[in-house]
Formats: structure tokens, C-alpha cells, sequence
């Protein structure tokens, strides 16, 4: 639904998921045109994970979007960067999309 929300294709993305674990090192890297869709928990969130894909490379003005409350009527996405999310009140549950700027 994410994908869709914002007008995007899924079918060459990397899906990880942050809930209760942390994905492989290897899986956050920054690659060349990769696009990154995941699912946050209580612990991993919408400003955590922006911090560890930049560590892994990922450039600071590659485009965020945090979805939240897909479906339902307060549904939020909101569109930003890596560097800016990092420093924003964190979203605890949701999915992030990030793709190089």
C-alpha cells in the first residue's frame, strides 16, 4: 500500500523488516539506484533507521517517506530526507520508503 500511496514501484525494492530485530549489515548498504521499503517497531523508527542507513552510506538528501496509518482515516506520509528525518520526532510504527536523491 505504501508503494502505491506514493506512486511507486515495489517489484525491484528491498524489503526488510526492523520489527524485534535489526536487518543484515549487508542488506543496509547503499547500492546505486536501490530503493529500500521497511517496516519500523517501538525501537526502530522513523529517526533511528535514518541514522543507521546513513552510517552504511546512504547519502543525506536520499528522499524518506514515512507512511503511517495506512488505510485508516489519519493515515500521515510524509516526505523527506535521511538527515532531516533523523532529526524529527520519531513515527514508532510504520513503513519507510527511502531511494537516493
Amino acid at each position: 500500500l505504501a508503494f502505491s500511496r506514493l506512486a511507486l514501484p515495489w517489484h525491484n525494492a528491498r524489503l526488510l523488516s526492523f520489527h524485534g530485530r535489526l536487518p543484515k549489515t549487508e542488506d543496509l548498504r547503499f547500492e546505486k539506484n536501490a530503493v529500500l521499503g521497511m517496516l519500523t517497531d517501538g525501537e526502530y523508527d522513523s529517526q533511528s533507521i535514518p541514522k543507521l542507513l546513513m552510517k552504511e552510506g546512504w547519502p543525506p538528501d536520499s528522499s524518506l517517506a514515512i507512511c503511517a496509518r495506512l488505510s485508516y482515516e489519519d493515515e500521515r506520509i510524509i516526505e523527506t530526507t535521511l538527515s532531516k528525518a533523523a532529526e524529527m520526532e520519531p513515527i514508532k510504527h510504520g513503513i519507510l520508503i527511502v531511494r537516493e536523491p
